[in-house]
């Protein structure tokens, strides 16, 4: 089956929001997929934003009240840091980690009752998206490489004061 993008290579990927087959980490960062993603992942929020019955409302706050709360100093500089912003402004990493917290939070999506149960059930589905896992991508691939970098880089300052 050929790329859905470029048309010319056979697609090994299949992106799991609207379902796109694509060849490579290019084809999947065009303007083209993106815009598809765009579009799938308004229709996700649509559906998951609408508060069920005697939900409380919820507030949005401004990102500086938001990253002037966070207690942890890594994960404050994190935050703010322009390629962490820019990673995280993904469509696509949103919508994967969205899927992550959904399966620490949601009982009744994974059926396991355990807070440690579902850890290992985030676990695996965070692996499954690294390198020669069976979801496969290399966009979520780059973003924790580029983390993890980040966070040896952090540590280092910390230890050299």
């Amino acid at each position: 089956m050929l790329c859905d993008i470029c048309l010319k290579t056979e697609a090994k990927y299949t992106c799991p929001k609207c379902s796109s087959r694509y060849c490579s980490l290019a084809c999947f960062k065009t303007a083209a997929h993106v815009e598809k993603d765009d579009i799938a992942l308004k229709k996700r929020a649509e559906t998951s934003a609408k508060p069920a019955e005697g939900d409380a409302e919820v507030v949005v706050k401004s990102e500086t009240e938001q990253t002037d709360q966070i207690e942890d100093p890594m994960l404050a500089m994190l935050v703010k840091d322009p390629q962490f912003q820019e990673y995280i402004s993904s469509p696509v990493l949103q919508f994967h980690i969205l899927s992550l917290i959904e399966i620490l939070n949601d009982v009744g999506l994974t059926n396991e009752y355990s807070k440690d149960g579902r850890v290992e059930i985030a676990s695996r589905k965070l692996n499954g998206l690294r390198e020669g896992g069976i979801e496969e991508n290399e966009y979520v691939e780059e973003f924790i490489g580029w983390l993890l970098n980040w966070m040896d880089e952090y540590k280092g300052k910390i230890a050299s004061g």
